[in-house]
């Protein structure tokens, strides 16, 4: 089953402002859930941002209430949600029913025979471009963080026709072999 990148679409111009660090921004990328507080979660939208999509992909995790509903409707269950409220600097404007995602499971998938891929060595980058995935490692799963780079969510084909059917915006999906490096979407590649 082909697996694809799950990205945040920049056309609808919605972006998370750069990360907070109380909420341990690496932690979550490593699939950790965030310190536990009796606050509720308030994660700030950069100043240029338009109305909040039903995902983001970049600092932070986050999806809307439907795009968590349609994730756990298809059975989605290795991610852990928590409430967060998206706001914006000096605007009374709050929007709630969003969670920032904490996903715990990664794989170590990548195929390095047809793959673009240097392996980090210890106080170096490594990198990872243009790769296939090992198919016989990822056994169908649904959605999991890519253990070579934690920052991506690979999902399957499947989950991927569910999720348009279910009409959610600023979501790209984008073919592995066609990733760039770039953490931050590619959204303007055909």
């Amino acid at each position: 089953m082909p697996y694809l990148i799950l990205r945040q679409d920049q056309n609808p111009n919605s972006w998370i402002a750069l990360p907070n660090d109380s909420l341990e921004f690496w932690k979550l990328i490593d699939g950790k859930a965030p310190a536990s507080s009796n606050e509720p979660l308030r994660i700030e939208l950069a100043e240029e941002s338009k109305e909040p999509t039903d995902f983001f992909d970049f600092p932070y995790w986050i999806v809307s209430n439907t795009m968590k509903m349609a994730l756990i409707e298809f059975g989605v269950n290795n991610i852990d949600y928590f409430p967060v409220t998206l706001f914006k600097f000096g605007n009374e404007t709050e929007h709630s029913g969003y969670y920032l995602c904490s996903i715990a499971e990664s794989l170590s998938c990548v195929d390095q025979e047809k793959s673009h891929f240097k392996v980090r060595l210890p106080g170096k980058q490594g990198s990872l471009r243009n790769f296939q995935i090992d198919e016989r490692i990822v056994d169908d799963r649904l959605l999991f963080r890519l253990k070579e780079n934690p920052q991506l969510i690979l999902i399957s084909v499947r989950l991927k026709e569910h999720l348009q059917n279910c009409g959610l915006k600023g979501i790209y999906y984008q073919e592995t072999d066609k990733y760039d490096g770039n953490p931050v979407s590619s959204f303007w590649e055909s």
